[in-house]
């Protein structure tokens, strides 16, 4: 449907919905929006439009979705005279975005990167939100980079990205670090004049030391702390009249509506099938293809005669098997009894007996990189052939990847989530 907007009326948008600008001038966070430019606003994610002039929209809103004209400002003032100060600072500049989920943490963050680029300065975002990230696949961080002011983050002029196969950190904590820190000196090399990170609403119990120690890797200039009611002070107090950071504090933007888990989860779902168009069925030669984050990656195959010995002792098929430090690492179509268990270790010596079943790894999520640790992008396992030594992926990727970082989410045929495993997943 066609929406007219008189000059200095302000629409506010709750997804699924797209816009397309007929004609006018709109603003969106600091971005004017081109002519025929579209905007596709995601489940329960909300956008504010404010027309600079009479202006035509094409709106189409999905079943949950709605729209309304309203009489607050998109941008708090306290938020805009912030972020105009920070950016006053000397640069290099680094900063850092925490906040609960629902605060508007991404909305700040796109205000800035605007600001930003509207001040003349090169400008990059390093988004750590695993799950929710507009500017990258679930269970990767994102860095995008860009030369003008956009209405959303996923328009950027160039996006990478690092693979951590979750989206939990709790589940990689050490990873997702490395990640950050890798991507931040990406960033720095680009080089960037402003480098804003924006991080997930993961802020309670373990997530203190968490974040504490991301802001002692980056150590970024300022810490922006979006609050509503001092819960980050746990994160951020301690770090109070340190010399190499500045601590700014601003209230939380009211919900507009708080996002169920359920709509969290369509959300990633969404971006698995958004990355996964055209994606395609490979197979890679495991010999030359190593495995990451798995018992099978990092055992020592046995030897076919002591494996089919192996066989003779359980009556059954073992379709692979190798030792894994001091652990017999064994993939079969059954689990094992407690007496074939017992047989196993008398003869072998080992002190435990790993199962795993074949099949068990169809619909993990894995990222390929290439033999210089590059990330080629996201696929999915098919299956592992044992008779061919090869792994099939699901994949969009067409380079020949060196190695296979498995992750611990599960997707069916159609990219819906169905599950989540323990690390190593097999």
């Amino acid at each position: 449907m066609k929406i007219k907007l008189k000059k200095g009326d302000k629409l506010e948008i709750v997804g699924p919905a797209s816009i397309t600008l007929l004609e006018g001038n709109i603003d969106v966070l600091g971005s004017t929006m081109r002519l025929r430019e579209s905007i596709t606003i995601p489940l329960s994610r909300v956008a504010i439009l404010t027309a600079l002039e009479d202006s035509t929209l094409e709106v189409s809103v999905g079943e949950e979705g709605e729209l309304k004209i309203i009489e607050k400002v998109p941008i708090p003032f306290d938020w805009r005279e912030k972020a105009d100060d920070l950016l006053n600072m000397d640069k290099p500049l680094s900063v850092l975005i925490l906040g609960d989920v629902n605060s508007g943490k991404s909305i700040f963050a796109n205000y800035l990167v605007n600001l930003s680029i509207s001040k003349g300065f090169k400008t990059s975002l390093i988004d750590e939100d695993l799950g929710q990230s507009e500017i990258s696949a679930p269970a990767t961080i994102g860095l995008a980079i860009y030369r003008r002011p956009v209405p959303a983050l996923f328009k950027a002029h160039k996006r990478e990205e690092y693979f951590i196969g979750s989206t939990n950190p709790a589940d990689f904590m050490g990873k997702v670090l490395v990640g950050i820190s890798t991507l931040f000196n990406k960033a720095m090399r680009y080089p960037s004049d402003v480098i804003i990170v924006n991080t997930d609403g993961w802020i309670s119990g373990r997530a203190v030391e968490f974040k504490q120690n991301l802001i002692e890797i980056i150590r970024p200039n300022v810490i922006v702390a979006i609050e509503r009611k001092r819960e980050l002070e746990p994160i951020i107090r301690p770090l109070e009249g340190q010399s190499w950071t500045e601590i700014v504090r601003l209230s939380a933007l009211p919900v507009v509506r708080d996002r169920a888990p359920e709509e969290r989860k369509v959300y990633r779902e969404g971006m698995y099938r958004k990355y996964m168009q055209r994606a395609r069925v490979r197979t890679f030669d495991l010999n030359r293809v190593k495995l990451l984050n798995t018992y099978l990656g990092s055992s020592i195959p046995l030897p076919p005669h002591e494996r089919r010995r192996l066989e003779k002792i359980i009556n059954r098929r073992i379709h692979w098997c190798g030792w894994y430090d001091k652990s017999l690492v064994m993939v079969l179509d059954s689990p094992l009894g407690r007496e074939e268990i017992s047989d196993i270790k008398r003869v072998l010596q080992t002190e435990d007996v790993i199962y795993i079943r074949k099949g068990q790894e169809r619909g993990l999520i894995v990222g390929l990189l290439d033999s210089a640790n590059t990330y080629l992008g996201m696929g999915v396992i098919d299956e592992i052939d044992f008779e061919k030594n090869a792994i099939k992926i699901v994949t969009t990727v067409d380079e020949n990847p060196s190695l296979v970082v498995v992750g611990l989410v599960k997707l069916n045929n159609d990219f819906r989530e169905i599950g989540k495993v323990r690390f190593p997943p097999f």
